[in-house]
C-alpha cells in the first residue's frame, strides 16, 4: 500500500481510493478526532526558544509545524496485510519548528533529547551516515528521502519537541516524521501532495530508522479530519 493513500471525501471515487473521512462523533465523544499534520498559524518564534543557533548572519525566522499521533478503532497490522483500519488523528502532536539554512548542514534537535543533537552536511544524507542519534534517523531520513526524490535543499534547522508518549502505541515516531515532511515541504518542495508526504514519511521510517510499519499510522498523521475516522 506504499504511496497509496488518497484523501477522498466520498463519491463513486471512493470505493476505489484509500483514506476516506468517517464521522465518528458518536463513537469518539471525549476523545475528539483531532485535525491533519500542518502549520500552527502564527507560530513564527524566536529559534532559540527551542535551539541555539547562532552561526548564520541574518537567518530566516522559523515557523512551527504539527503533526498528531493517532489510535485505532478497528484493525492492528493489517494496512500492509491487505487489510482495513479505522483510525483517528489524537489531540497529542509533535511539533517541528523549522527554518532553511544556507551552508548545506541540516541540524536537529529535541527537547525529548536534548543531548543528542544532529548535525550532517546534505551531501552526506545521500551517503554513508555514520554514527548518529538513533532518535534523528526519522527526521534525517525525511530530509534524505526528499534529496533522493530530486528536491533541492541547502540546509535546515528541525527541532522537535512533542507530547505523544514513545512507546504507548500511539504512533509518536510517525508523528515526527509527518511534522518533518509538511515543514520541509512547505519550506522547500511546495509541489508536494499528500499522497507523496505519506510515502515520505513512511520510507524514512522504513528504510532510514528500519521500522517496518504500513501506511496506517502515516496516513492517519497527514489526512486526519477534525471528527472523523479515516478509512484506510
Amino acid at each position: 500500500r506504499r504511496g497509496g493513500v488518497k484523501r477522498n471525501t466520498g463519491g463513486a471515487d471512493a470505493r476505489t481510493s484509500i483514506g476516506c473521512p468517517v464521522e465518528v462523533s458518536a463513537v469518539c465523544q471525549g476523545f475528539p478526532a483531532h485535525d491533519r499534520a500542518v502549520a500552527v498559524p502564527g507560530r513564527h518564534i524566536p529559534y532559540g526558544d527551542a535551539v541555539t543557533v547562532d552561526d548564520e548572519p541574518n537567518p530566516p525566522v522559523p515557523a512551527m509545524w504539527s503533526a498528531p499521533g493517532r489510535v485505532n478503532l478497528i484493525g492492528e497490522h493489517t494496512d500492509y496485510n491487505d487489510g482495513f483500519v479505522l483510525p483517528i488523528a489524537i489531540p497529542l502532536t509533535t511539533t517541528c519548528t523549522a527554518r532553511t539554512r544556507r551552508d548545506g548542514r541540516v541540524r536537529a534537535s529535541s527537547r525529548q533529547y536534548p543531548e543528542q543533537p544532529a548535525d550532517m552536511s546534505v551531501r552526506d544524507l545521500l551517503d554513508d551516515w555514520g554514527a548518529v542519534p538513533e532518535w534523528s534517523r526519522y527526521p534525517l531520513g525525511v530530509v534524505a528521502e526528499l534529496l533522493r526524490r530530486g528536491h533541492r535543499i541547502d540546509g535546515l534547522d528541525l527541532a522537535l519537541d512533542s507530547t505523544v508518549p514513545v512507546g504507548a502505541g500511539l504512533s509518536s515516531s510517525a508523528a515526527l516524521c509527518c511534522s518533518v515532511v509538511v515543514a520541509v515541504r512547505d519550506l522547500c518542495a511546495s509541489e508536494i501532495g499528500e499522497r507523496e508526504l505519506i510515502d515520505i514519511a513512511q520510507t524514512a521510517e522504513n528504510h532510514y530508522a528500519g521500522v517496518p510499519t504500513g501506511v496506517l499510522d502515516h496516513a492517519a498523521s497527514i489526512l486526519g479530519t477534525a471528527g472523523h475516522a479515516l478509512y484506510v
